[in-house]
């Protein structure tokens, strides 16, 4: 829905230069790729090449609270 309000209003820049207003557009647009792309990548944090490993977990499983 952000997308499409979003890209309907690229319009309404008013730039004289078209070069200049497809510039503006792309960046945007890739803005928005970046933003769905970070929020893919994120919703999996436990798979692929860079993962936390289990012991950070386990040692504060075996010690909670910070306790000796």
């Amino acid at each position: 829905m952000g997308w499409f309000f979003r890209q309907s209003l690229a319009p309404l820049f008013l730039v004289d230069d078209r070069s200049a207003h497809l510039v503006l557009v792309g960046l945007m647009a890739a803005f928005v790729g970046l933003v769905v792309f970070v929020t893919v990548a994120l919703d999996h944090p436990f798979q692929g090449a860079v993962t936390p490993s289990e012991s950070g977990f386990r040692l504060i499983a075996e010690r909670p609270f910070g306790g000796q």
